[in-house]
């Protein structure tokens, strides 16, 4: 069962204006078949949370464990497969190649993940 842990995880960055705390220090657990909503005002931290749940941020305290693996032991190239093979991220913009269609975008996100058979990539990605 996979299981989503935060342990004392904070984000803190430095700007010319000073630090900001874009995260406070929070624990939680998420387990596998669970729905979450994140909800709260602009600035609240639920984009930083979301970036540090997927590998895309590192955080300044604390660990972010998913499946086992402590996302900040990983070396990035190991991040990358590991995001690849068991975080799905839907960006609110997308970030898809505009250059693709639909479907080729969908395929192209097998095709670096490697582990569905080029044979049935495009069907996958139709259904």
């Amino acid at each position: 069962m996979t299981t989503v842990v935060f342990e004392d995880v904070g984000k803190c960055y430095d700007t010319g204006a000073g630090r900001f705390n874009a995260l406070q220090p929070l624990d939680l657990t998420f387990r596998a078949g669970e729905f979450v909503g994140l909800v709260g005002p602009s600035g609240s931290g639920k984009s930083t949370l979301l970036n540090l749940l997927g590998g895309i941020d590192h955080p300044s305290r604390g660990r972010v464990t998913i499946a086992g693996a402590t996302l900040s032991e990983l070396s990035e190239s190991a991040l990358a497969e590991f995001r690849g093979n068991n975080i799905g991220i839907v960006f609110q913009f997308f970030q898809l190649v505009p250059t693709l269609t639909v479907l080729e975008n969908v395929i192209l996100a097998m095709d670096f993940v490697g582990t569905i058979p080029r044979n049935r990539r495009s069907k996958r990605a139709q259904d």
